[in-house]
Protein backbone atom coordinates (compact mmCIF):
# COMPACT_ATOMS: atom_id res chain seq x y z
CA UNK A 1 0.00 0.00 0.00
CA UNK A 2 2.70 1.80 1.04
CA UNK A 3 4.25 1.50 -2.52
CA UNK A 4 1.08 2.90 -4.30
CA UNK A 5 0.54 5.90 -2.07
CA UNK A 6 4.31 6.50 -3.25
CA UNK A 7 3.71 5.75 -6.94
CA UNK A 8 0.29 8.10 -6.88
CA UNK A 9 1.93 11.07 -5.16
CA UNK A 10 4.98 11.57 -7.32
CA UNK A 11 2.11 11.02 -10.14
CA UNK A 12 0.50 13.84 -8.57
CA UNK A 13 3.74 16.11 -8.09
CA UNK A 14 4.63 15.51 -11.84
CA UNK A 15 1.21 16.72 -12.71
CA UNK A 16 1.69 19.67 -10.48
CA UNK A 17 4.68 20.61 -11.53
CA UNK A 18 3.63 20.13 -15.42
CA UNK A 19 1.21 22.29 -15.16
CA UNK A 20 2.79 25.09 -12.89
CA UNK A 21 5.35 25.04 -15.75
CA UNK A 22 3.03 25.35 -18.39
CA UNK A 23 1.12 28.26 -16.27
CA UNK A 24 4.55 30.07 -16.02
CA UNK A 25 5.02 29.53 -19.86
CA UNK A 26 1.45 31.04 -20.49
CA UNK A 27 1.74 34.17 -18.30
CA UNK A 28 5.22 34.71 -19.85
CA UNK A 29 3.83 34.24 -23.46
CA UNK A 30 0.98 36.63 -22.10
CA UNK A 31 3.44 39.23 -21.20
CA UNK A 32 5.54 39.24 -23.91
CA UNK A 33 2.89 39.42 -27.03
CA UNK A 34 3.98 42.54 -27.91
CA UNK A 35 7.47 42.19 -28.28
CA UNK A 36 6.88 39.04 -30.14
CA UNK A 37 4.85 40.82 -32.39
CA UNK A 38 7.39 43.86 -32.96
CA UNK A 39 9.75 41.74 -33.68
CA UNK A 40 7.60 40.08 -36.56
CA UNK A 41 8.59 42.71 -39.62
CA UNK A 42 7.00 40.84 -42.39
CA UNK A 43 4.41 38.23 -42.78
CA UNK A 44 6.73 35.30 -44.57
CA UNK A 45 7.43 32.71 -42.95
CA UNK A 46 5.71 33.61 -39.68
CA UNK A 47 2.40 33.21 -40.92
CA UNK A 48 3.14 29.73 -43.25
CA UNK A 49 4.76 28.26 -40.32
CA UNK A 50 1.87 29.05 -38.04
CA UNK A 51 -0.46 27.36 -40.78
CA UNK A 52 1.74 24.22 -41.76
CA UNK A 53 1.82 23.48 -38.39
CA UNK A 54 -2.18 23.75 -38.27
CA UNK A 55 -2.08 26.65 -35.14
CA UNK A 56 -3.96 28.87 -37.39
CA UNK A 57 -6.49 27.69 -40.42
CA UNK A 58 -6.19 28.50 -44.04
CA UNK A 59 -8.82 30.94 -43.36
CA UNK A 60 -7.13 33.12 -40.91
CA UNK A 61 -4.26 32.87 -42.60
CA UNK A 62 -5.97 34.29 -45.68
CA UNK A 63 -7.31 37.16 -43.48
CA UNK A 64 -3.56 37.54 -42.20
CA UNK A 65 -2.54 37.65 -45.80
CA UNK A 66 -5.73 40.54 -46.81
CA UNK A 67 -4.67 42.54 -43.96
CA UNK A 68 -1.00 42.70 -44.46
CA UNK A 69 -2.33 43.92 -48.31
CA UNK A 70 -4.25 46.43 -47.14
CA UNK A 71 -1.28 48.06 -45.24
CA UNK A 72 -2.45 47.34 -41.65
CA UNK A 73 1.33 46.68 -40.25
CA UNK A 74 2.29 43.11 -40.16
CA UNK A 75 2.83 43.77 -35.95
CA UNK A 76 -0.32 44.47 -35.33
CA UNK A 77 -1.41 41.30 -37.84
CA UNK A 78 0.50 39.51 -35.71
CA UNK A 79 -0.47 40.35 -32.42
CA UNK A 80 -3.94 39.91 -33.13
CA UNK A 81 -3.38 36.47 -34.08
CA UNK A 82 -1.27 36.10 -30.97
CA UNK A 83 -4.32 37.15 -29.08
CA UNK A 84 -6.40 34.55 -30.97
CA UNK A 85 -3.67 31.74 -30.29
CA UNK A 86 -3.69 32.81 -26.31
CA UNK A 87 -6.84 31.19 -26.10
CA UNK A 88 -5.59 28.01 -27.08
CA UNK A 89 -1.84 28.23 -25.86
CA UNK A 90 0.13 25.00 -25.74
CA UNK A 91 3.68 24.26 -25.96
CA UNK A 92 3.44 23.71 -29.87
CA UNK A 93 2.64 27.10 -30.28
CA UNK A 94 6.13 28.58 -28.92
CA UNK A 95 8.14 25.88 -30.72
CA UNK A 96 6.71 27.05 -33.63
CA UNK A 97 7.26 30.62 -32.61
CA UNK A 98 10.55 30.11 -31.76
CA UNK A 99 11.06 27.55 -34.71
CA UNK A 100 15.05 27.77 -35.94
CA UNK A 101 13.44 29.23 -39.34
CA UNK A 102 11.53 31.86 -37.24
CA UNK A 103 14.50 33.13 -35.16
CA UNK A 104 16.91 33.20 -38.68
CA UNK A 105 14.71 35.26 -40.30
CA UNK A 106 13.29 37.69 -37.18
CA UNK A 107 16.77 37.80 -35.44
CA UNK A 108 14.70 39.89 -32.53
CA UNK A 109 12.78 36.92 -31.78
CA UNK A 110 16.17 35.84 -29.92
CA UNK A 111 16.28 37.67 -26.94
CA UNK A 112 12.60 36.81 -26.32
CA UNK A 113 13.04 33.40 -27.09
CA UNK A 114 16.23 33.34 -24.36
CA UNK A 115 13.50 34.47 -21.56
CA UNK A 116 11.24 31.89 -22.44
CA UNK A 117 14.50 29.56 -21.98
CA UNK A 118 15.22 30.94 -18.86
CA UNK A 119 11.78 30.45 -17.20
CA UNK A 120 11.75 26.58 -18.71
CA UNK A 121 15.62 26.15 -17.45
CA UNK A 122 13.97 27.39 -13.62
CA UNK A 123 11.29 25.02 -13.55
CA UNK A 124 13.07 22.32 -15.19
CA UNK A 125 16.19 22.63 -12.53
CA UNK A 126 16.25 19.92 -9.77
CA UNK A 127 16.66 22.35 -6.85
CA UNK A 128 13.66 24.32 -8.94
CA UNK A 129 14.58 27.76 -6.72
Amino acid sequence: MADGESTRTSTEDQYNDDRLVYETLFKHFKRHKVEISNAIKKPFPFFECLRDRELISNKMYDDCQDSCRNLVPVPRVVYNVLNELEKTFDLPLLEALFSEVNRQEYPNLNHIYKSFEFVWCQWSSPDKG
